[in-house]
């Protein structure tokens, strides 16, 4: 069972109305205040534990939000049911279970389906691993569990002089680090991968800075980043779409947990690039430049996914590929030995 989040504020603010406030407390008018400015707002004054201000943004915002609107309404819609779980975790349970529930791994498969951000990062770690393994593939792979402790080229059934390749596509994030727990998983995963000397390892992850960093961070993070992945989604499908809305739905459930939740609760835990690069760098790993052929084969997928619309970008990242939108970097790929 997972218990709430812990949070210094009560449960008054989850109300949808609330006593006026003196001329001093006043937020401003609805009006001068976009969505973006009216979530910053409201996020500030519930780390600041000022529970009426937050009340009343947060109503504010409601009024404004559409999970069927404009990508901004949306965004709204979301961010502010994040930040409501974030004030009030007693009456409004931050989703964290659902995060490994069917409904949401189908929302993430429409995901990685839908937008050439995701879609193409996949594809470039599985171009990676063709180059690496040539030959000899089993038309047969066996599924296999192990503990990380356990994990061992022995444990894997590996023959002598057999090849390994390993792809970490959009899994990293939600294996806790330091921060999280002294074991730190993360660096034992990829301790333990090194030791299996991989042919090549692929590293595919959302660009955005969530895992260490506070909630006022965290929440204009989500911001910027869920807001350009929205607008993405807004011109590849049309709002009525039942995919669109099944991983539009599952977005929400990651901004609640990454704003909502702190500690062992909080699993979606994304990092920039070059904190990804420090990390691969301190288990051993080189980072393996893609080949020139994976680089093209990338922008000539997305200037033909693209349908004439330019809003969606391919370009180098320090050794990596990114894939993103309108000069937002939304995912990067990356390759190891």
């Amino acid at each position: 069972m997972i218990s709430p989040s812990p949070t210094s504020s009560t449960s008054s603010c989850c109300s949808t109305s609330a006593p006026p406030l003196p001329p001093q407390q006043q937020p401003p008018p609805a009006e001068t205040l976009s969505a973006k400015q009216l979530i910053a707002e409201a996020a500030m004054t519930i780390a600041e534990g000022k529970n009426e201000v937050a009340t009343d943004l947060l109503a504010r915002l409601s009024r404004i939000s559409n999970s069927k609107g404009s990508s901004e309404q949306r965004l709204a819609f979301y961010m502010g049911n994040a930040l409501r779980c974030r004030a009030c975790p007693s009456e409004i349970s931050a989703p964290v279970h659902e995060l490994y529930s069917e409904e949401q791994m189908l929302a993430m498969y429409s995901l990685y389906d839908i937008s050439p951000c995701f879609k193409f990062g996949l594809l470039a770690a599985n171009l990676v691993m063709l180059e690496a393994i040539t030959s000899a593939l089993q038309e047969g792979i066996k599924g296999l569990t192990r503990r990380i402790t356990e994990l061992s080229r022995e444990s894997l059934g590996c023959e002598d002089g057999e090849a390994i390749v390993v792809n970490f596509a959009f899994k990293l994030h939600r294996v806790p680090d330091e921060s999280v727990s002294m074991e730190n998983l993360r660096d034992e995963l990829l301790r333990r991968v090194k030791g299996l000397n991989p042919r090549a390892v692929t590293l595919v992850e959302q660009e955005m800075n969530g895992n260490t960093a506070p909630f006022m961070t965290r929440v204009n993070e989500s911001c910027a980043y869920y807001g350009a992945l929205l607008d993405s989604l807004e011109s590849t499908l049309p709002k009525e779409n039942s995919d669109r809305a099944r991983v539009e739905e599952g977005l929400g459930r990651k901004m609640s947990n990454s704003i909502a939740c702190e500690g062992r609760e909080r699993v979606e835990r994304a990092e920039v690039f070059g904190k990804w690069r420090a990390r691969m760098g301190m288990a051993g790993f080189e980072l393996k430049p893609l080949s020139q052929s994976v680089a093209e084969s990338m922008r000539a997928k997305l200037n033909s996914a693209r349908g004439g619309n330019p809003g969606f970008t391919v370009k180098e990242e320090n050794g990596g590929v990114g894939f993103g939108w309108m000069g937002r970097t939304l995912t990067v790929a990356s390759a190891w030995r």
